[in-house]
């Protein structure tokens, strides 16, 4: 008996589960029913987005949240119970529209049988030796393509449905684009073409065990079968790697219908999807769902450099369908978001139909109206594509491809890989320089000019280098005066011996002739050296050199001497320190917000609100925070702001810095974290300085101001500035929660002395002063002057000391 005729006996005779919860679909009135229905859809409710309207919503429950639902004042209306979909399907006209798991299954087994020179049915489950779903089923997939067979150099597109269970109407369009694409070949020339010049993928049912308990269980079923002690299910579209954690990537509340899993790629149906995409390095992916008649496209709440292209492109997809619009994506851990994150697929999400189960025939229309837009995003040219290989082997690489210049804030990725080493970017019209680099390869860069049409192969071989030199350490940043800054890296060989001592650092502490240091073998390949001290007004600069027995001389940089390792000379004396166990002079005002205001404390750290912060960001316990509170507390209908105490920045070159938190989820740049800065304290006029409109998530956050920012926003640094921060909830109302701490003002002086406080160089009464104000606010440049921890008495004395002592 083969695994397919076992499988085919489970899938028809699988038991019903007994206690397995019940859905419903129920709806709310509500005059604020569109901000109700963004609050509720923030904390994991299964809104039904096409349903939204100024006055109701609907939403899918279980019978826990709806009875959460009631205790919060709300009244929910009961639409319909869920039920199996068999029954449903018996009461309509034509019972014999939909497909079960089974016949799915036996209907791509038919496609391959009448075309088997262009499809194969393919047991993804097996071939990557994956493990099963929690109920023991297999995935499967069709292969059309012309060698189907072969492995061949194509780019690889994946049509993927029924990540959510009860979306039923997208293996219909599965099947109808699997029909296609085999019956019209040979006969319709643009199916011809497409066929013969790509590998495509179809996947029907991405969600066995959920499709199945549809069928015999309940029609409202979205997740998996995996069953934990709280409750059943893992949202599949929530459980990838790529924004797992993410304000909008899910919920950790099991019961949710949006439950994210106990952690990223959890699900046997995740793992094999990720084994799937790294073997096969999909270029476009079209993930199906349903139900609002949009092409969705991005990151949900996080940013991505390339939005506004990848905005258009769904623009043209939904163009190929009436009644669709271009929308973003709503969430982050998804399909798409993982296959873009890290592979570069040009991947996005179709919400097909307008419900989920609507009559079988209104699906075969649906799958009609669908199938132009697959075969549009066939159509649309791979900027830059091609093979990484072995220089010497010929053998396949695999290599991270980076876009230099380009900044992907969430650690987005891409490389070559598979069994050819293939790697594909489709990118908005430019011109790009791609950095191909593989451990113990030469890294080569290749400038790219992409146009809306333009379709480049891109074949990269890398070469092992003669030799490769690794920085381990050396000076960075700021080095007081009189240190002699030791170096070290490491040498290695590679296609030449290393020539007996021309390892060699090269310094310069001006603009003059850089002079050759030897650097000394310490074991293994390591060499240090130790330059010369540096004093004040050194500009100094450095690289590293060695040469290959074949003639070659490698530097590090690469380029050196156009590029080179630099770091400043001098002292930084801090001026204000605070970690907000306390706040002398810090004032917090409300600028028209109905809650949010600032708050001194220890976050509460709610876990029935997921936007607080977890802990402070410095560790020493408080901080400054909006409505530190349990429940829903962010800023609502408004602004709230927190303003410093005076500043003395006159001294001159000085550095600002703080840690601040920003939850949103509305990153549309209508809500912010404000900052602004005043010459005059209170009395402004006020500059801004920086404006924080990016979600942060849980994370706390570092921003840096200098001198430099300050002149180029026009502000004189006087002894009276004051800082104020903003955080504005703006229309339409969403979460905002935000916080302050690690608040640091220093100045930089080349002077290695204590007593000089103020920076200026000069030791004055100015110096008493700027000690006092230090030791008032109990700032670590106070009362660590003595080995006592205290801030006391000694401190003064100690400081005294110092004064009286002088400057070198």
């Amino acid at each position: 008996m083969t695994i397919r005729t076992v499988l085919m006996m489970v899938l028809l005779a699988a038991p019903l589960e007994a206690a397995a919860q019940t859905l419903s679909r129920v709806r709310i009135d509500s005059p604020q029913a569109r901000s109700l229905a963004d609050k509720l859809h923030a904390e994991g409710f299964d809104i039904l987005r096409p349903t939204i309207r100024d006055d109701s919503f609907e939403l899918i429950v279980s019978d826990a949240e709806w009875k959460g639902l009631e205790q919060r004042g709300l009244e929910p209306i009961l639409i319909a119970r869920g039920r199996p979909f068999r029954d449903i399907q018996g009461e309509w006209d034509k019972p014999d529209g939909y497909l079960n798991l089974a016949e799915i299954l036996a209907a791509m087994d038919a496609a391959a049988a009448a075309f088997p020179d262009v499809c194969q049915v393919v047991d993804l489950t097996a071939t990557y030796n994956m493990p099963t779903t929690v109920e023991g089923r297999h995935l499967f997939a069709v292969k059309i393509s012309d060698n189907v067979t072969q492995i061949e150099n194509e780019p690889a597109t994946l049509l993927v449905s029924n990540h959510h269970a009860r979306e039923i109407v997208n293996p219909v369009i599965a099947l109808h684009t699997i029909e296609q694409l085999t019956t019209r070949y040979g006969s319709d020339p643009q199916i011809t073409r497409l066929v013969d010049e790509n590998e495509i993928w179809i996947a029907p049912v991405w969600n066995p065990d959920g499709y199945n308990w549809v069928f015999i269980g309940d029609n409202f079923w979205r997740k998996n079968r995996r069953v934990f002690p709280q409750g059943i299910g893992v949202d599949q579209n929530r459980n990838y790697p790529f924004g797992w954690g993410s304000p909008c990537g899910g919920s950790s509340t099991v019961t949710s219908p949006t439950y994210r899993g106990p952690a990223p790629s959890s699900e046997p149906e995740t793992q094999t999807m990720i084994a799937f995409a790294e073997d096969r390095r999909f270029a476009r992916v079209a993930d199906m769902h349903s139900s609002g008649r949009e092409v969705r496209q991005g990151f949900g709440c996080l940013n991505y450099p390339f939005s506004s292209f990848l905005q258009s492109e769904a623009g043209d997809l939904a163009a190929t369908m009436a009644g669709y619009v271009p929308a973003s994506s709503c969430c982050t851990g998804g399909d798409i978001h993982y296959h873009m994150a890290t592979k570069g697929t040009h991947a996005f999400l179709w919400e097909t139909a307008l419900e989920f189960q609507p009559p079988h025939a209104n699906a075969l229309a649906e799958a009609a109206l669908v199938l132009p837009s697959f075969l549009a995003l066939l159509e649309r040219p791979i900027s830059v594509s091609g093979r990484v290989t072995d220089l010497g082997t010929g053998d396949p690489l695999e290599a991270a491809i980076e876009y230099v210049g380009v900044v992907f804030e969430n650690g987005e990725t891409n490389s070559s890989g598979g069994p050819l080493g293939r790697y594909h970017a489709t990118l908005p019209p430019g011109t790009y320089t791609l950095e191909f680099s593989a451990p113990g390869f030469n890294t080569l860069s290749r400038v790219v000019n992409v146009t809306s049409t333009s379709a480049e192969i891109l074949d990269v071989q890398l070469g092992i280098p003669a030799l490769t030199i690794q920085f381990i350490s050396g000076p960075s940043g700021l080095i007081d005066p009189g240190t002699a800054p030791d170096v070290e890296v490491e040498i290695t060989p590679g296609s030449q011996q290393i020539v007996p001592g021309s390892e060699t650092v090269f310094y310069r502490y001006d603009a003059g002739a850089f002079v050759g240091l030897p650097l000394n073998p310490i074991g293994g390949d390591r060499y240090a050296a130790t330059l010369p001290a540096v004093d004040c007004g050194d500009t100094p600069e450095y690289y590293f050199q060695a040469q290959g027995d074949g003639g070659t001389t490698v530097t590090l940089p690469f380029d050196a001497p156009t590029t080179v390792f630099d770091f400043a000379v001098g002292t930084q004396v801090e001026i204000a320190n605070f970690n907000f166990e306390t706040a002398p002079g810090w004032t917090a005002e409300n600028l028209g917000a109905t809650s949010g205001d600032w708050e001194r404390g220890v976050p509460v750290n709610d876990p029935n609100w997921q936007y607080d912060p977890i802990s402070d960001s410095d560790g020493s316990g408080q901080c400054f925070l909006t409505q530190n509170e349990l429940g829903n507390t962010d800023v609502d209908e408004g602004a709230v702001r927190l303003t410093s105490p005076n500043l003395d920045m006159s001294a001159g070159d000085v550095t600002l810095s703080y840690d601040y938190y920003l939850n949103m989820t509305n990153p549309a740049g209508v809500d912010m974290l404000l900052v602004e800065v005043s010459s005059s304290g209170v009395g402004g006029p006020w500059t801004e300085m920086a404006r924080h409109e990016t979600d942060g998530g849980l994370a706390w956050r570092t921003h840096t101001l200098t001198t430099a920012d300050f002149t180029a926003a026009g502000v004189a640094l006087t002894g009276t500035m004051r800082v104020r921060f903003t955080a504005n909830d703006a229309d339409p109302q969403s979460i905002v929660e935000s916080g302050l701490d690690a608040f640091d003002l220093s100045v930089l002086t080349c002077a290695a002395c204590y007593a000089d406080c103020d920076g200026n160089g000069t030791l004055d009464i100015f110096d008493f002063l700027c000690f006092q104000n230090s030791f008032v606010l109990s700032e670590p440049y106070a009362c660590d002057c003595d080995p006592d921890p205290a801030c006391d008495i000694f401190d003064f004395l100690c400081f005294q000391n110092a004064f009286v002592g002088g400057c070198p």
